[in-house]
C-alpha cells in the first residue's frame, strides 16, 4: 500500500539515491510495525540537505535543469566521456569525444545543467520552487535558521566555468556562497 508522506513525529524519514537510476528515494520506518516503506520521488536530486520552514519539508540538491529524463539521457554519454582514457600513441590523433563516439554538445549540456535548487516536499514528489546561482559542479548545502531567515551555504564553480573538451576541464576552483532566504506563508 503506497501511502503520502505525512512526516509524523513517530515516523523516521530517510531521503537517498538509487544506484540503478539515480532516483532520490523517500524511505519511511515506522517502529510499530519495525518496518521501512520506500517509495520512488521520480526526481534526480543529489546530496540532499533537509529541513523545515514554516511547518514545510523542504530539501536543497544538485539537480539537472533538463529534464530528470534528458539527465538520464545525457548522463550515458558523461560516463563514456568522463571515463576515456587515451593511449599515448593516440595522442593528438581524435578528440575525445571522437573517440568516444560522443556529442560534445551534449557534454556541455550536461554540465552546464547541473544546477542547486530548493525543493518542497509535498507527498513523494520534490517541487523546485527556488533555483540558486549555481552551475556545474555545486551543491552540498547547508542550512541554519536566523531569526525568521534562513541562511543557505553551497559551493558552486559557475564563475569559472570552462569550455569541456576533454575530462578533467570542469577542474577549475569552486566558491562557497552564503544565500538568506526567508519563506513566505
Amino acid at each position: 500500500m503506497r501511502r503520502t508522506m505525512p512526516f509524523l513525529k513517530k515516523m523516521l524519514i530517510a531521503f537517498s539515491r538509487a544506484a540503478s537510476n539515480l532516483d532520490m528515494l523517500i524511505s519511511t520506518y515506522f517502529p510499530d510495525e519495525n518496518r521501512w516503506e520506500t517509495v520512488s520521488t521520480g526526481r534526480i536530486i543529489h546530496a540532499p540537505c533537509v529541513f523545515k520552514a514554516k511547518n514545510r519539508t523542504f530539501l536543497i540538491g544538485r539537480y539537472c535543469s533538463q529534464s530528470d529524463e534528458r539527465f538520464r539521457e545525457l548522463q550515458v554519454d558523461w560516463r563514456k566521456f568522463t571515463r576515456y582514457v587515451q593511449q599515448p600513441d593516440e595522442e593528438g590523433s581524435q578528440t575525445v569525444a571522437e573517440a568516444t563516439g560522443v556529442d560534445p554538445a551534449w557534454i556541455e549540456e550536461y554540465h552546464h545543467g547541473l544546477r542547486t535548487g530548493i525543493f518542497v516536499v509535498d507527498g513523494t514528489r520534490p517541487r523546485l520552487v527556488m533555483e540558486l546561482l549555481s552551475a556545474g559542479d555545486s551543491s552540498y548545502p547547508g542550512v541554519v535558521q536566523y531569526g525568521d531567515e534562513y541562511l543557505i551555504s553551497d559551493y558552486s564553480m559557475h564563475e569559472y566555468y570552462p569550455e569541456i573538451k576533454r575530462p578533467g576541464d570542469w577542474r577549475t576552483p569552486c566558491d562557497i556562497y552564503i544565500s538568506r532566504i526567508r519563506f513566505g506563508k
